[in-house]
């Protein structure tokens, strides 16, 4: 009850206004029972296969790795001698027409070399007697037939170490197309084996991606770390270099 002296003020809608909130009302209770019994879609059902294939072909390239090891006295003095002894083996290798942009030197080492007695005693301590200067250089060569004649003379040149021997292919993309194209027919065929075999069919592909980098397997070959001898040509068989190619196919199949 209000008090003596107070207004009571009441705000009435409309007939109109309740009206249309009470038609609203009824529309949303009547909206929820249906959306609540909507049925859920049902997951697509899918077949997903792997598809691998290989391609087989003879190498057009070598990687060729060999290098320098030189002492001296001071650090200066065994750089200054492997400097000039790499210098040569370069020489040596760009004899064979091997070009610039086809050679690469990397791996410079500079250590030094300590001198420990047989039977230390607690007053002895390691001290440098040396140092050891290593470089390597690789050469990409094209001519395979001349490859063995190329160790040869880089070892006569002062090469006194050869890290081995990578065969590649260099113009790879059309072969690689190849290995794809099997792929993909490896991929369908195992998959129309399980649709025979489960009793479905396939439907359209949904999905293909290759899941491995589609390069060569290089083969390395291993040379001997010391000079050969200078009336023997090293023997070096290129064997057949592998592109492989790994994907996968994922399948619809229909209800």
């Amino acid at each position: 009850m209000p008090k003596p002296g107070m207004y009571l003020q009441t705000h009435l809608l409309p007939y109109g206004h309740l009206a249309g909130l009470a038609l609203a009302a009824a529309l949303l209770l009547g909206a929820l029972p249906a959306a609540a019994q909507t049925p859920s879609t049902p997951p697509t059902r899918t077949l997903s296969v792997e598809g691998n294939a290989e391609v087989h072909v003879a190498p057009d390239t070598a990687l060729v790795t060999s290098g320098v090891v030189t002492e001296g006295d001071t650090a200066a003095a065994a750089l200054s001698a492997n400097s000039a002894a790499l210098a040569k083996v370069i020489a040596a290798i760009r004899s064979f027409g091997v070009e610039s942009k086809d050679l690469q030197t990397s791996g410079l080492s500079l250590t030094p070399r300590y001198y420990r007695p047989e039977k230390p005693t607690a007053s002895d301590r390691p001290r440098i007697i040396g140092y050891t200067a290593g470089n390597v250089v690789t050469a990409r060569v094209h001519d395979l037939g001349r490859l063995g004649d190329l160790l040869d003379k880089v070892t006569l040149a002062g090469a006194n170490r050869i890290d081995g021997i990578a065969f590649v292919v260099a113009n790879q993309e059309g072969l690689l197309d190849e290995a794809r194209r099997k792929a993909v027919a490896d991929a369908k065929g195992k998959a129309d084996l399980y649709a025979a075999a489960g009793g479905f069919t396939l439907g359209r592909i949904m999905t293909l991606s290759e899941e491995s980098p589609a390069v060569p397997r290089p083969m390395f070959a291993r040379a001997a770390s010391v000079a050969a001898p200078a009336a023997v040509e090293v023997p070096v068989e290129a064997g057949e270099a592998t592109l492989s190619v790994r994907l996968r196919v994922v399948w619809s199949l229909p209800d």
